[in-house]
């Protein structure tokens, strides 16, 4: 199911009341269906589109991986990787993005041929970074990898056990900061990992006093040489010198 459309100027905005939200600043350019959703009880699709000059690459949930035209939505090329939550990754020719079923691919930002594959068992939810010549990702299994860039081949990897208990939906990404790679986990701990061999610098728990859904699910965010990241029951927590909390909520 595909819908595509030109340039409206005139272009309707109105809010579900049907009331003018007064002079539209945007106007429609086109629009395309990646997955079919009609059928769907509860239809979501996660992946954010990532764009390179005159092109945009995006996943779906229904398993296939586009190439589209900035411009007008037309296709360049297809690849069925399998469903899709994550942001893709472009860099140097190549398009690198996660799949729900835990592989990371490397594509040819071109024709969309796989250059490598690496398989995880936990779905990679997080856009990857890249690093000089390393990419780093997380899966929602909780471990954090290292790979070659250019071949997928594994560097490292760091792990923490899974809480036995229900945990909430999703799973943070990395943050690349120097020599540094910072994420969080399900269990409530941030952590700060060597870059070049996956060494542990330090583990805080931003869980606080809770037992429960003490997630750290969003990417740490570092600026001005605090380090910025939220649990699910602990809050925002801001981090100093990678060792001393500044301020927690």
């Amino acid at each position: 199911a595909i819908s595509c459309g030109g340039r409206f100027s005139g272009f309707d905005f109105a809010d579900e009341r049907g009331q003018d939200r007064g002079v539209p600043v945007l106007s429609f350019v086109w629009k395309r269906v990646v997955h079919d959703r009609a059928w769907d009880q509860s239809p979501q699709e996660f992946a954010a589109p990532a764009a390179m000059g005159d092109w945009l690459y995006v996943g779906s949930h229904g398993g296939v991986f586009f190439s589209l035209d900035a411009k007008d939505g037309r296709e360049r090329w297809q690849k069925r990787l399998g469903p899709i939550s994550a942001r893709a990754v472009v860099d140097h020719g190549y398009v690198y993005v996660g799949s729900d079923d835990g592989s990371l691919y490397a594509l040819d930002t071109r024709t969309g041929a796989i250059k490598w594959e690496y398989k995880t068992k936990g779905a990679i939810v997080a856009a990857p970074v890249i690093a000089g010549d390393t990419i780093v990702f997380a899966n929602d299994d909780d471990h954090v990898f290292a790979l070659d860039v250019d071949t997928g081949k594994w560097r490292w990897q760091y792990e923490r056990d899974r809480p036995e208990e229900f945990t909430a939906r999703g799973h943070a990404g990395v943050l690349v900061a120097g020599e540094s790679v910072y994420s969080g986990f399900a269990d409530g701990h941030l952590v700060a990992l060597s870059k070049s061999v996956g060494n542990v610098l330090w583990v805080r728990s931003l869980a606080k006093t809770a037992t429960r859904f003490v997630d750290v699910d969003t990417t740490p965010t570092l600026h001005d040489g605090v380090l910025y990241a939220s649990s699910t029951a602990g809050g925002l927590w801001a981090l100093a010198s990678e060792r001393y909390i500044l301020a927690g909520g």
